[in-house]
């Protein structure tokens, strides 16, 4: 993050959405940085993405940064928050709750690697979005199977990104590089579908990456 975020004003978000984000912070699913500089890292995935879509799914949603800041500036948006964590999930739920999004938030539990090959998940979304989730290998082969053609994966990344995310390796994936791309955000377009091959079985893209 900006090391310099935290001299400016705080980002705007309601008040109920700041404070589930506090009571996450708190219970240590947020890291320990400050909350705004956590909101305004969200909310350069909404400018890293540009136009608003219809539905959208957030891999490793952890404490709801940065699906749930994202959730409150497309109220028109699905999203589905996809984590394998019991715990993390009925946090979520509980926000999500609270938040009155029940009607187009839906909570995922269990591993990307088997939201992939869903067949309601599957090809479904406009977005997915990623941060912290794991290392770029695993992101692209757990993220392209869930975009439609045309959909967009949207990564938080450190700055050395051209050498993480090769562009004939992200390719084997259906997934090329677009010139969206600012800041620590990393935007690759699915242009071509995913083979069905992918992901493949929990644990896999983890342990053995595609590059």
């Amino acid at each position: 993050m900006d090391p310099e975020a935290s001299d400016a004003p705080p980002p705007k978000i309601s008040t109920a959405l700041r404070r589930e984000l506090e009571s996450s912070q708190e219970l240590g699913l947020i890291g320990p940085s400050s909350i705004d500089d956590h909101i305004r890292h969200a909310l350069g995935y909404h400018a890293a993405i540009g136009t608003t879509p219809g539905a959208v799914a957030d891999l490793g949603s952890g404490g709801g940064i940065p699906a749930l800041v994202l959730a409150e500036q497309w109220p028109d948006c699905e999203f589905t928050l996809i984590d394998a964590r019991e715990r993390v999930i009925a946090r979520l739920d509980v926000m999500v709750a609270r938040l009155g999004w029940n009607d187009r938030v839906t909570l995922w539990l269990g591993p990307a690697e088997t939201a992939g090959h869903a067949a309601d998940l599957r090809s479904g979304f406009d977005v997915v979005t990623a941060r912290g989730f794991g290392p770029p290998p695993m992101t692209a082969e757990c993220g392209a199977p869930l975009l439609r053609l045309g959909g967009t994966l949207v990564v938080s990344e450190p700055p050395t990104t051209a050498l993480r995310w090769p562009a004939a390796s992200i390719m084997s994936l259906g997934l090329r590089h677009t010139d969206r791309a600012t800041g620590p955000y990393v935007v690759m377009e699915l242009v071509a579908p995913c083979p069905s091959r992918f992901p493949r079985r929990r644990g896999l893209p983890r342990k053995m990456p595609l590059w």
